[in-house]
């Protein structure tokens, strides 16, 4: 999702980039650099042991990979933000899914986890958790101050993994499959965001500023728990249901810059 997004995008504002016009009176484009965290209003993990198995966490920080806003009038503009999302939790969660499995299973069997829950292929780009959010942005703007309310569309990427293991039933010689499968890996989510931006002019190409987001999705997610008994192949399942509504809000830090400011901006005198 984050590469298709990134090079359309790239090759949009690039194009608008060089139709700028530098007789204008205010400024056309901002790039904004900021990291924040991501605060839960509800949670996807459940206490369940396939909360293992996603490449996600409720609680997470991201850093901006690309922001950029084009005004095409002085109030009106469009933002395009792609944010790379992480949890230190996230890397822990093989060993957790292997205590896991012997905590629940590990009074009557001998358990042997064989495979899954590995999400050791961090990225520095795209991070574990992917948001891509393109939307309308209202620019107010005095000589020190700006605030930028903005509406936007966009996408909350993440992966779920799959896991197994063996369990031998303690003085027999039975043996059971145990798995769990989500059927898919991508997991892509249709996300509204609604924001705010304020921002304290630095310079006249540099404004600090502070983004408040509040964003919505859900999920349809199911992993199929499937214990088959590998003498008699007798397959018992249970479907662990993680089809929810998530809202999150979203507090970042940053600076703005202003790729070009119009000469005759007189916020930025």
């Amino acid at each position: 999702m984050k590469k298709v997004i990134i090079s359309i995008l790239f090759l949009i504002f690039s194009g608008l980039l060089s139709a700028q016009d530098s007789t204008n009176t205010y400024s056309k484009w901002y790039i904004k650099p900021a990291a924040g965290i991501n605060i839960p209003i509800t949670n996807l993990l459940s206490n369940e042991i396939p909360d293992n198995l996603f490449e996600y966490d409720d609680n997470s920080y991201y850093w901006q990979i690309l922001s950029a806003s084009y005004f095409f009038s002085s109030k009106w503009g469009l933002e395009f933000t792609f944010q790379a999302g992480h949890s230190q939790s996230i890397s822990g969660r093989a060993e957790r899914f292997n205590q896991d499995l012997e905590e629940k299973y590990g009074e009557n069997y001998f358990v042997t986890a064989s495979s899954g829950a590995q999400f050791d292929n961090f990225s520095l780009i795209g991070g574990s958790i992917q948001r891509g959010n393109l939307g309308i942005v209202y620019r107010y703007e005095k000589r020190k101050y700006i605030f930028m309310p903005k509406l936007s569309i966009g996408v909350t990427s993440f992966y779920t993994d799959w896991g197994e293991a063996d369990l031998k039933e303690k003085g027999t010689n039975t043996v059971y499959k145990l798995s769990y499968d989500s059927g898919k890996r991508p997991n892509d989510h249709f996300t509204i965001a609604p924001s705010f931006t304020f921002g304290y002019r630095l310079s006249n190409r540099i404004i600090a500023n502070i983004d408040i987001l509040y964003s919505y999705y859900k999920t349809d997610i199911e992993f199929v728990e499937e214990i088959r008994n590998t003498f008699t192949n007798e397959i018992v399942t249970e479907t662990i249901d993680y089809k929810k509504n998530i809202h999150t809000l979203t507090v970042g830090f940053g600076v703005i810059i202003e790729l070009k400011p119009a000469p005759n901006n007189v916020y930025t005198k």
